[in-house]
């Protein structure tokens, strides 16, 4: 694994441990830092980083379009979006990315923070498919983050507005 800066030793430790996947991406795409959680969940070890770059995990991103992604988080700093990720195995799983345009040492870099949603989409997904096939109402709450997934028809029978 590259180290961050040496003057940076205790942030890296504290970047390394955070529950989300942190890497860093140069302008050709190449993954030039990876957090342990990123290794954890995509199932790669530190000494395969160097060979890693962001079409290896992200199969909707073809290397034509990396030029226009990068100008665009470049011109507006920080750029967040949903995207699929795949493991070394072969697994997909839903992600949102916030991506933010920095320079170390006088390389310019993206640092994408990665939260995988698989399980909020699945849920999202399967009342909204249960309301249509019921046409009940249902919810869902996340003790994790407080946020409530809600169906149409729910709302519906308790006379709110979508909010």
């Amino acid at each position: 694994m590259q180290s961050l800066t040496p003057e940076l030793g205790m942030s890296q430790k504290l970047v390394d441990k955070l529950p989300y996947e942190i890497m860093w991406l140069d302008e050709k795409g190449q993954i030039v830092y990876a957090n342990d959680l990123f290794y954890s969940k995509m199932g790669y070890n530190k000494s395969e980083l160097k060979h890693l770059a962001i079409f290896d995990i992200n199969p909707t991103l073809v290397k034509d379009d990396w030029g226009d992604h990068w100008k665009r988080v470049q011109k507006h700093g920080t750029v967040d979006f949903k995207d699929t990720h795949v493991t070394k195995g072969g697994k997909l799983y839903e992600v949102e990315v916030f991506a933010q345009f920095f320079s170390n040492n006088g390389k310019d870099l993206i640092s994408a923070i990665i939260n995988d949603i698989t399980e909020s989409s699945f849920y999202r997904n399967l009342l909204g498919h249960a309301e249509r096939l019921t046409n009940v109402g249902g919810w869902k709450l996340n003790l994790q983050d407080g946020s409530l997934i809600v169906t149409g028809e729910t709302m519906h029978i308790f006379g709110t507005e979508d909010k």
